[in-house]
C-alpha cells in the first residue's frame, strides 16, 4: 500500500494459517446460494407479497428491495425450498432508511409459503430501525399481515449489523449477527415453532410515506450447523 512500509514475513514459526474471505463464496457453493449478480432474480426464488408494494431488482451485484411505507404489518419477500436437516443460512445486507423509521429486513423461514402463501407461519431474523436506534429482532408471523410476537430484541445504537445468520441443529434454531462475517454473536435460540418448508428473504415497512431499501449482497445456504465459525471462502497458507 502506498505510503506504508513493505510487509516482511516474520521468521521462524511454521504450520498452516487460515484466511477467511466471508464475502466470497466457497469453491463449490450450494445450488440454493445466490450472489445476486445476474440481470434478474434467479428462477429458484418465488415472490411472497400478497400485500404487494415490493419493488425488486438486481443492481450492481445486489438484490435491491424497495418499499414505500404500508403503515401496517405487511411483510413481503421471496422464498425457495429448504432441504431437511441441519443448516446455516447467512446473508450480508444493508438496510437503508432513517433510524427513526419502523422498517426491517433479513432472513425468513416459512412453514408452507408454497401452498398457503397468505397464511403461512413465518419466523424472521431481521435488522430493523425504530425510534432512532438499530435493532436485531426475531419476529414470528401467523400470516403475511399478522404479527405473532417478538421472542428476542437486541439494541445496537446507531450501528445496523450487516451479517445475519440462522442455524438449525436438530430442532433448535439459533439467531446470530456479525459485524464482519468472521466474528459472530449468538443473540437467541429457541425450539423451532414449526417445521419450515422454505427459506428466504423478508422486508416490512410500517412507516407511512417513508421509503425503505434493503440491499442483499448475497444469500448462502450450507447444509450443516457451523456454530459461530466464519462462512465463506477459506484459504490455508
Amino acid at each position: 500500500v502506498s505510503g506504508l512500509p513493505d510487509w516482511v514475513a516474520p521468521g521462524g514459526g511454521g504450520g498452516t494459517h487460515s484466511l477467511w474471505f466471508p464475502d466470497a463464496f466457497p469453491t463449490s457453493p450450494t445450488s440454493q446460494s445466490d450472489h445476486f449478480d445476474n440481470a434478474s432474480l434467479d428462477v429458484k426464488w418465488t415472490a411472497w407479497q400478497a400485500g404487494g408494494g415490493l419493488s425488486v431488482a438486481e443492481v450492481d451485484h445486489f438484490l435491491k428491495y424497495t418499499n414505500t411505507g404500508d403503515n401496517a404489518y405487511t411483510f413481503k419477500g421471496h422464498f425457495q425450498a429448504l432441504p431437511s436437516g441441519d443448516f446455516t443460512i447467512t446473508v450480508k445486507m444493508d438496510l437503508i432508511c432513517p433510524l427513526v423509521a419502523y422498517i426491517g429486513a433479513g432472513i425468513a423461514l416459512y412453514e408452507d409459503a408454497t401452498n398457503n402463501p397468505d397464511t403461512s407461519n413465518v419466523v424472521a431474523w431481521m435488522v430493523k430501525t425504530q425510534s432512532g436506534v438499530a435493532w436485531t429482532r426475531v419476529t414470528q408471523l401467523t400470516a403475511y399481515n399478522a404479527w405473532g410476537g417478538n421472542p428476542s430484541d437486541g439494541q445496537h445504537g446507531t450501528f445496523k449489523y450487516s451479517y445475519l445468520r440462522i442455524r438449525r441443529n436438530g430442532t433448535t434454531l439459533y439467531f446470530d449477527y456479525g459485524r464482519d462475517g468472521i466474528q459472530w454473536t449468538n443473540q437467541y435460540s429457541m425450539a423451532q415453532p414449526f417445521v419450515p418448508a422454505e427459506m428466504g428473504l423478508i422486508l416490512w415497512n410500517y412507516t407511512a410515506s417513508t421509503t425503505g431499501i434493503a440491499l442483499f449482497d448475497w444469500f448462502y445456504y450450507h447444509g450443516a450447523d457451523v456454530a459461530v465459525s466464519p462462512v465463506g471462502l477459506k484459504i490455508s497458507i
